[in-house]
Order: C-alpha cells, then sequence, then structure tokens
C-alpha cells in the first residue's frame, strides 16, 4: 500500500509536494510516482508472491498492463526535494530520474 502524500497548492492551484528532508529522496520518488499514476513496484519484473501457490500468472499480466496503460507521461506538479546532507542527496545517483519523467 502506498503511503499517502500530502500535496499542498501553490499560488497558482497547482499541486507542489515539498519534502525538505529528503535524504536519499524515496518520498520524491513515491510523490513522483503518484503524480504521473504509476502503480507502484511497477518498474520491478519479480516479486516473491509470484511463487505461491494459486498466483495467476495471466491476471498478473493483465492488472500490470493496465496499470501500465493508466501511467501518465508527464507530470504536472511540482516535486522540491532537499536535504541538509549534500552527500545524502548525491547518493541517490539519479533515481529521481524516472523512465519518461525529467527534471
Amino acid at each position: 500500500m502506498r503511503l499517502r502524500l500530502s500535496w499542498l497548492q501553490d499560488g497558482t492551484g497547482a499541486a507542489i509536494f515539498i519534502n525538505p528532508m529528503c535524504g536519499s529522496g524515496t518520498l520524491a520518488i513515491e510523490a513522483a510516482l503518484a503524480g504521473t499514476n504509476r502503480a507502484s513496484g511497477i518498474l520491478r519484473d519479480y516479486f516473491a508472491f509470484m511463487h505461491l501457490k494459486g498466483f495467476n500468472e495471466s491476471l498478473w499480466k493483465d492488472l500490470r498492463a493496465q496499470a501500465k496503460k493508466e501511467a501518465k507521461k508527464t507530470l504536472d506538479c511540482r516535486i522540491i526535494a532537499t536535504d541538509i546532507r549534500r552527500d545524502a542527496v548525491e547518493q541517490q545517483g539519479g533515481m529521481l530520474l524516472l523512465p519518461g519523467l525529467s527534471t
């Protein structure tokens, strides 16, 4: 289950997410995923539950395809992520450059 993120409105009414203590950027990445309606974990191909008895691979493929179709290509909000520790932000190594999004 995705953490419910709090979005503010800027002066124009556009959504904005601010994380002043972002560390390596986990919440900023989740905000970008939420802002583009991307399902958490959609970039992963393997989950342990795939080996459980009763796992329906056909249903799983259909659900993933639907989730990918519903994802937006552009982010129509602002995400501001900062941290006092510059090295923490630098260690995220470009993870904020998600496929289909730009900074």
